[in-house]
């Protein structure tokens, strides 16, 4: 596919959109680095938790304690 492009409008047009394509890539990029750390904190959190969770909790009994009377 081959795009020909002729005359000074046409390169102006072609230009602006080429420029339109990069200034929205920066500015995504820019948020993406803007809310990477912040992504990162929210994984190493939600970890922590979880380990802490597992160490709180209890082992779960194999049995149930039943108080048996005995008719003397």
């Amino acid at each position: 596919m081959r795009i020909f492009i002729r005359g000074i409008k046409a390169w102006m047009i072609a230009l602006v959109i080429f420029l339109a394509i990069i200034i929205f890539l920066i500015i995504i990029f820019q948020i993406f680095i803007i809310l990477l750390p912040i992504i990162i904190i929210l994984i190493i959190l939600s970890y922590f938790f979880k380990m802490l969770n597992k160490i709180k909790k209890e082992k779960h009994k194999d049995f149930i304690d039943v108080k048996f009377k005995i008719k003397k």
